[in-house]
């Protein structure tokens, strides 16, 4: 299930971020909209997650690894950058 909501959060950002890039030309600007995506996305899935499952409220262990979730926001935005920077590179070759 985790690895599902990450890949989802990673096609989601990935496409907003190259809109972004294409229209505004701004790395940063994309990056930052990948980076608002994935947190929204992911932070939202660990947080219903978290407050569907009553045992892992009660007890405070959660077996089934949510945090990874989270944990996964850096990864997805380093791999958001390694994407741009190959779209960039392959559109000055263009010219």
């Amino acid at each position: 299930m985790n690895i599902i909501v990450i890949f989802c959060s990673f096609i989601a950002s990935t496409i907003i971020s190259v809109v972004v890039m294409r229209h505004k030309q701004r790395k940063w600007l994309a990056l930052l909209s990948a980076f608002l995506i994935n947190v929204i996305l992911l932070g939202t899935a660990y947080w219903l997650l978290y407050s569907a499952d009553t045992e892992s409220q009660l007890f405070g262990i959660d077996f089934q690894k949510r945090y990874l979730l989270v944990a996964f926001i850096p990864v997805v935005i380093y791999l958001n950058y390694i994407i741009l920077s190959f779209g960039i590179k392959r559109k000055k070759s263009e010219y």
